[in-house]
């Protein structure tokens, strides 16, 4: 049976898993979570050698201490399992946060731009206006004066 779960737990790529998520977290959330990832491969591979080694016949049959040992190995190894899960399931909803953020400021930026556009026009034409009002005025004052 434990033979069973470890052979699951190698298809599964967790310790690899886990390793590739740790490696794309900020560095100050990436130390605390290296020595559970230690611990897990370390709890992992002494599991795997009991079980090579029961498999074998090269030892007796594992003490009630052993096999209780070895499920709360099995259970600290399903839960870095789902913790995994999580992490990965919170890293994709950042990344489509971040998406819509990204997209949000996009349009934003084409919208500050269209103003820039329009407010760039309007001091054309007010410069524009304030010379015909000059040059209007000069001549006013050339039929009058």
């Amino acid at each position: 049976m434990l033979n069973e779960y470890v052979t699951e737990f190698n298809s599964l790529h967790c310790l690899g898993a886990f390793e590739m998520e740790l490696r794309s977290m900020p560095l100050a959330e990436r130390s605390c979570h290296l020595s559970q990832l230690q611990t897990c491969r370390n709890e992992f591979a002494s599991l795997e050698r009991r079980c090579l080694l029961a498999a074998s016949g090269a030892r007796k049959a594992p003490t009630t201490t052993e096999g209780r040992q070895c499920d709360h190995t099995l259970e600290r190894l399903n839960n870095a399992n789902v913790q995994l899960a999580s992490t990965r399931k919170l890293a994709e909803e950042t990344e489509e946060v971040g998406a819509n953020i990204l997209c949000n400021l996009y349009m934003q930026r084409e919208s500050i731009q269209r103003a820039k556009g329009h407010a760039e026009q309007t001091d054309a034409s007010l410069s524009e206006s304030r010379s015909l009002i000059s040059k209007m005025g000069k001549w006013w004052s050339g039929l009058i004066g």
